[in-house]
């Protein structure tokens, strides 16, 4: 590029070695290049060592990380996402090779062979390459890997143990009760026999006016925590072993109705009256009245603050009340309530390629479905390089559906931009070479690198000035850096 001469050399020199070669998969050469250039790092630190001893200074392994680094990213670059065998690995594998090379320093040093790190799995600290470590589970919950509810663990290796994890809301205990995992709660189940679960049953909230005195707590909790006990420290006789069975929360009450409409909860919680639309008692006081009481009806989903001297249907939960999370309001201390997300979108959380951003059931964002910048950002926009050949367009599509071409990779770096903005543009993405104009490119690729053969390969980070920069140019010999949003 740049000198038709060197161009067909470098074509008949690779024409040549293919036809003398068998056919090698993708994967296979990145693989192989993988293997030189680790090969290549472990002999250009041991070469570092052995000048560091005639001089008496320090080793310098500058240029032996620069070079693993360019040549590792290059390696995954040229093949494409998702081609090489192991991808992302660049760190493990540098530290793997580093670690070696400075035991075999040592040990010809006169020094004592290493011994292994120590296992710190089970210190209690989260340390490298471990998610957690007995009860520190780094913030983690069921909920912020991808599950409805449960328990989160720690396993023996330092690793997330789901098993107590639910991906299903409710759970039918087997008991006359079912377990709501969004909310940590243990709802009643309502049935048809005529006894205290009976979903026909009609309570009171109130028989003064204001207190809860009704025969909702009088009759109908008061017969479910109705607790025995002969020694005075075994409690029997509560309902499926709970003894803090109340009436659910407004919130709670509107969180099980699924309205389609109409408005009804899953049939797991039970036998709904006989006579519908009905109205639910919540536990939540009306803050107009305190005479008032807020009702649910299962049928419209409609909320009706009503007199606590009438009479409504009740149904028990057993756990601590969750006020405020799930009703659709971004209450103190939430970022976000279902699908309110208090106008927030992925990249005002700093993923510059967008996404979905979504609101989890703690009410805290869920940024899984963030694109984050595959590559670095430099001047507001972000810049990934691209496969031998490829154009921008393809590139940026590559990333992830709706991930487009950014006008920035001509107006920033390329032919409108300038050779310094391209200069760190390639520094950003830890690529340790100077760029320099060309000024006979055949095509408007902007900012890249082009593979030469002659004299010697090598690989030189250009920027062409001319013709104009566009999404679609490609050359056989370049690696586009596009800008995509």
């Amino acid at each position: 590029m740049g000198n038709a001469i060197l161009r067909a050399a470098a074509c008949s020199a690779m024409l040549l070695w293919a036809a003398a070669s068998f056919a090698v998969t993708a994967a296979e050469k990145c693989e192989a290049s993988k293997l030189a250039t680790a090969g290549k790092y472990g002999f250009c630190r041991l070469n570092a060592e052995a000048k560091a001893v005639k001089s008496g200074a320090a080793p310098d392994y500058s240029k032996c990380d620069a070079k693993f680094s360019f040549k590792w990213g290059l390696a995954e670059s040229k093949a494409g996402a998702g081609v090489c065998p192991s991808e992302g690995d660049q760190t493990t594998l540098q530290t793997f090779v580093t670690q070696h090379t400075d035991d075999v320093a040592t040990l010809l040093a006169g020094g004592t062979p290493p011994t292994c790190a120590p296992d710190l799995c089970g210190n209690g600290n989260i340390d490298p390459g471990e998610d957690c470590d007995q009860s520190n589970l780094n913030s983690e919950t069921c909920v912020t890997r991808g599950f409805v509810g449960g328990t989160l663990a720690c396993g023996s290796a330092c690793t997330f143990n789901t098993s107590g994890c639910v991906s299903t809301r409710f759970v039918d205990n087997g008991d006359g009760t079912v377990t709501d995992y969004q909310r940590g709660i243990v709802w009643e189940k309502k049935t048809d026999d005529s006894t205290v679960h009976d979903s026909d049953n009609v309570y009171t909230w109130s028989a003064s006016g204001t207190a809860a005195d009704g025969s909702a707590f009088s009759n109908f909790l008061n017969g479910l925590n109705s607790a025995v006990s002969a020694d005075g420290s075994v409690v029997t006789g509560c309902f499926a072993g709970r003894c803090d069975w109340r009436l659910p929360t407004s919130a709670e009450l509107q969180s099980i109705l699924d309205c389609g409409p109409p408005c009804f909860p899953d049939p797991i919680l039970g036998q709904l009256p006989t006579l519908i639309p009905v109205d639910y008692w919540s536990s939540t006081t009306s803050s107009a009245a305190m005479s008032d009481a807020w009702k649910i009806e299962f049928f419209t989903g409609a909320t009706s603050s009503t007199v606590k001297t009438g009479i409504g249907h009740a149904r028990a939960v057993s756990g601590p009340a969750q006020l405020f999370c799930g009703n659709g309001v971004i209450d103190a201390g939430e970022a976000c309530d279902q699908s309110d997300l208090n106008l927030a979108s992925c990249e005002s959380l700093g993923f510059p390629l967008g996404g979905t951003l979504a609101c989890t059931l703690a009410c805290a964002y869920d940024t899984s479905g963030c694109l984050p910048c595959p590559g670095a950002m430099v001047g507001g926009a972000c810049w990934v390089l691209g496969a031998q050949g490829a154009d921008c367009n393809a590139t940026c599509a590559g990333i992830a559906a709706g991930v487009t071409y950014d006008p920035a990779t001509d107006t920033y770096a390329g032919s409108a931009g300038t050779t310094l903005n391209c200069q760190a543009v390639v520094t950003g993405l830890s690529i340790p070479l100077s760029v320099i104009d060309e000024p006979s490119c055949p095509a408007g690729v902007g900012c890249g690198l082009v593979s030469v053969t002659m004299p010697f390969p090598t690989t030189l980070a250009v920027r062409c000035p001319t013709p104009a920069t566009t999404a679609t140019a490609t050359d056989p010999d370049v690696v586009r850096i596009c800008a995509c949003f």
